[in-house]
């Protein structure tokens, strides 16, 4: 629960979110069920962007790819179960420089992913995503089953986040940021 808490700070710091709606969807999320970002998106409090940036803040990881069904590499399916996934509330990627990519959700616990780090013997790089966007991704990758609620969140999301190029961009490395803008010119990216 600690970093439902994180969460929440960083959403009520950047003014996205008030005191009151924080503890309205709070008991929402204790009725419910499900992670925070879900019922926020539900009652359309926080946009999907902000979100998965406060997320990311949250986390210290970078924001999840816009193009989610083409940085979904099919061939990681064999080197992580489907069964682990779900359980690590991940959703892998593919190898990227070596370390193996993940979508993170709000749920993902920081000890179980380094669990997963040594029993495939690699790094992680981990994507801040909502858990909508990570169950999503496991049903392009695996086939599983979005749940009814997350699939009706989904139909209402539309199948790609909203996400801000200059948000993304502080991420990158120099040299990933030229890339980027070498082949997006006529983008003011700061």
């Amino acid at each position: 629960m600690a970093w439902t808490w994180r969460l929440s700070s960083v959403l009520v710091a950047r003014g996205l979110l008030s005191v009151s709606e924080l503890c309205r969807a709070l008991v929402r999320q204790a009725i419910s069920g499900g992670a925070l970002d879900t019922v926020l998106l539900e009652r359309e409090l926080v946009s999907e962007h902000d979100l998965i940036d406060a997320i990311a803040q949250a986390k210290g990881f970078a924001p999840m790819p816009a193009d989610l069904d083409e940085a979904i590499d099919p061939a990681v399916a064999e080197e992580v179960p489907a069964l682990a996934a779900t359980v690590f509330g991940i959703c892998p990627l593919g190898r990227r420089n070596g370390a193996l990519a993940i979508l993170a959700s709000e749920q993902t616990d920081f000890v179980m992913l380094e669990e997963l780090a040594f029993e495939l013997g690699c790094t992680i790089s981990a994507y801040a995503a909502t858990e909508v966007r990570v169950s999503q991704a496991r049903n392009l990758l695996y086939g599983e089953t979005v749940p009814p609620r997350l699939g009706v969140l989904l139909d209402r999301l539309g199948p790609r986040p909203a996400v801000d190029l200059r948000q993304y961009m502080r991420y990158l490395t120099a040299e990933e940021r030229a890339v980027v803008k070498s082949q997006l010119p006529a983008c003011d990216m700061g």
